[in-house]
């Protein structure tokens, strides 16, 4: 067994979550982006969406996420608009199982052999289609794909856990010269400096944790290595949310952050390990750089290890 089995089967603290008493769909008086929840309804289409027959058959997000509370008149309400239009009838068939589109061919006296594509097709050029009582699809327009490739960098501002409002508002602040990217960057920036000075370090190591992934889908592995490298710098810390000091046993390191230092450990470097006990400077850290820089060979070499020995 080795490094990134040990912690892959460490006992996961969890909490149940509460079931809220009220319906997801009753409105909570919360201003919603349109821009944001129609990008979500054209995502939702992009490969054929049927109008709902009740709320509950679309995804609680829309009322969490993109607040959205009676996501059936919002549905209709952008086909009327021109975001949405209706689908052929092979967007239709295409939703069915292979053994419904043999069925309909049979019951025609048509071939049923060949792969999903060809039996569509055959379908589509055998036979009426309106007398088939498929369900009406609608795929997005011209009109709704040049709105998603205009506000598709929404979904990148809400993965890194940034309110839309608050982009759009620094963004009018910094300029719209800047890239999404940029802006982005700069919350999340701002946003570990804020939390470092309060002493809320667990925020500041998510904040960190969102810094990394964004450095990878940038492609700046180099980069995101080191900011992993402080994400476990923090988590072996010890200090949480206002400065408190937990106690050693309750020290946990994600698997999915030894997985994603692995994949980027060709990038290393030793000076990391020193930036991170020089630039960012803890009141409390349990581990000396020499023992910190041990655990961070010990897991990119995967080796079986207790993370009291480190302690």
């Amino acid at each position: 067994m080795g490094l990134f089995d040990f912690f892959k089967n460490a006992n996961v603290r969890t909490e149940t979550p509460s079931v809220p008493s009220y319906s997801p769909w009753q409105s909570q008086n919360q201003c919603r982006n349109d821009n944001y929840a129609t990008l979500a309804f054209i995502s939702l289409c992009k490969e054929g969406a049927t109008i709902g027959k009740t709320n509950d058959d679309y995804a609680r997000s829309f009322s969490y996420e993109y607040r959205v509370y009676d996501p059936i008149s919002y549905h209709k309400r952008l086909i009327a608009e021109g975001y949405l239009e209706q689908a052929d009838a092979s967007v239709a068939l295409g939703h069915l199982k292979v053994a419904q589109l043999k069925e309909i061919l049979k019951s025609n006296g048509l071939p049923e052999k060949g792969k999903k594509p060809e039996l569509i097709e055959r379908i589509v050029g055998n036979i009426d289609t309106a007398s088939l009582g498929l369900e009406t699809y609608y795929i997005p327009s011209q009109k709704g794909l040049e709105h998603y490739n205009k506000y598709e960098y929404f979904y990148d501002v809400s993965r890194y856990g940034i309110d839309i409002e608050r982009y759009e508002e620094c963004e009018k602040r910094l300029g719209s010269h800047l890239r999404p990217n940029d802006v982005i960057w700069h919350i999340l920036n701002d946003d570990f400096n804020k939390y470092n000075i309060r002493k809320d370090f667990g925020l500041a190591r998510i904040n960190l944790y969102n810094m990394a992934r964004f450095l990878e889908k940038e492609n700046r592995h180099k980069q995101a290595l080191f900011y992993l490298i402080i994400v476990l710098y923090y988590d072996t810390s010890g200090l949480g949310n206002n400065g408190l000091i937990e106690e050693p046993q309750y020290i946990y390191i994600a698997p999915d952050l030894i997985s994603k230092m692995v994949k980027h450990r060709e990038h290393f470097e030793p000076s990391m390990i020193q930036q991170c006990y020089s630039r960012y400077k803890l009141p409390h850290h349990y581990l000396k750089m020499d023992k910190f820089m041990r655990l961070v060979n010990d897991i990119f070499n995967d080796n079986l290890m207790n993370i009291n020995n480190y302690l």
